[in-house]
């Protein structure tokens, strides 16, 4: 090998190191640049996670804060007034009328166990308390009496559940329905029987169910059963 050709090779081996030594080096800023842009994107996630985190337990725990305000002006009545044991207990019973008590009870039990057939446990625990607490405030500050708004909420529910989300189960499909009838033959009771803003007052109540399970409930998953030929 001539002295020009070992010099052309040593010239191309340093034009090389050299190239190699440029190449790896933006490689290096480029790839700590993506690295620093991941590590951004990631922090940037992270923090939306943790802010959808936080709006949904706030959004989880909001009927529980609106019930306890509903129920609060009746627990400040029954306790800062001499005789508000007395006035609750009237107010729950209809003054102790049996009849009342019968039905009313009746009623919320059996319009309340189907619920559980389509919504999530979770659902029907708050809606249960922010019927309770609707009706808690309507006796602080209206004096009605009797449990009749949340009942009809309940039947209001269990038409949605049954529009939506009816299970598969006869014995489900049975016992929702004979709740319904059960409900209707109070609702009907109650219309002959009392003044007509009591029937006004079932059927809001039965229209603020249907739109609580609408838009609020949490739906039971039912199982998608595929056809075979």
């Amino acid at each position: 090998m001539n002295t020009l050709n070992i010099k052309s090779f040593i010239v191309l081996l340093l034009s090389f190191l050299f190239f190699s030594k440029v190449f790896a080096e933006n490689s290096k800023i480029n790839l700590d640049e993506m690295r620093k842009k991941d590590s951004q994107k990631n922090f940037s996630i992270e923090k939306d996670l943790e802010n959808e985190e936080s709006s949904s337990k706030l959004i989880r725990f909001l009927p529980y804060g609106i019930a306890a305000a509903l129920h609060a002006p009746t627990i400040i009545k029954v306790f800062g007034i001499s005789d508000g044991a007395k006035w609750f207990g009237e107010t729950l019973t209809y003054n102790y009328a049996t009849e009342h008590i019968l039905i009313n009870t009746g009623a919320t039990f059996i319009t309340a166990l189907p619920l559980f057939f389509f919504y999530k446990k979770e659902t029907v625990l708050q809606s249960s308390l922010i019927f309770s607490g609707i009706q808690s405030a309507f006796w602080a500050f209206m004096n009605v009496q009797g449990i009749s708004i949340i009942w009809s909420a309940y039947a209001g529910m269990l038409i949605e559940g049954m529009i939506s989300n009816m299970p598969k189960s006869n014995f489900k499909k049975g016992v929702s329905i004979v709740s319904l009838i059960a409900a209707a033959g109070a609702f009907s009771y109650y219309a002959i029987t009392f003044p007509a803003i009591t029937s006004v007052a079932h059927a809001s109540s039965m229209i603020l169910g249907f739109g609580y399970g609408k838009f609020f409930g949490k739906k039971l998953k039912r199982r998608k059963i595929s056809s075979t030929k």
